[in-house]
């Protein structure tokens, strides 16, 4: 049981973020889209197929397989790391959490290729805010359910 749970938070949270990247994108006239931007990363890269286009699936794989293992650390401190079970430590292990993963965009950018006309700066601040809004519905349902 606990695994499906994990697997409805990590879904939750990441289809969550995601419209939050969406409606930042929208507002600032950005490419936010994270399976945008990875696909975008692996169509101009020599190591993947050229034939990659923005709405393919595999951004969208990787996206969510990457919410997975983010759900289910959320789950370990959760249960395992007794800090406690507030919304808001939710939220702050996922602004920690985002902040590991802008370092790991920039990497990408840094190591793959920039995908042109991209705000790296502003992706980099919503992309820290929308791991907040992952971590704190994670850390909620993980309440409703009581997994440990």
């Amino acid at each position: 049981m606990e695994w499906l749970q994990i697997i409805i938070a990590g879904f939750t949270g990441t289809s969550l973020m995601t419209l939050f990247s969406y409606i930042c994108g929208a507002i600032f006239n950005e490419e936010f889209s994270e399976p945008k931007l990875l696909n975008r990363m692996m169509h101009y890269s020599r190591a993947f197929s050229s034939d990659i286009t923005d709405d393919d699936h595999r951004g969208w794989i990787i996206h969510f397989g990457i919410g997975q293992l983010m759900a289910f650390w959320l789950w370990i401190m959760y249960c395992n790391s007794g800090l406690g079970h507030a919304q808001i430590l939710g939220a702050f292990l996922g602004v920690m959490a985002g902040m590991a993963g802008a370092l790991g965009w920039l990497f990408l950018f840094n190591t793959l290729t920039t995908p042109r006309d991209t705000d790296i700066r502003g992706f980099v601040v919503q992309l820290v805010v929308a791991h907040s809004i992952f971590g704190w519905s994670a850390y909620l349902l993980y309440q409703l359910w009581n997994p440990c």
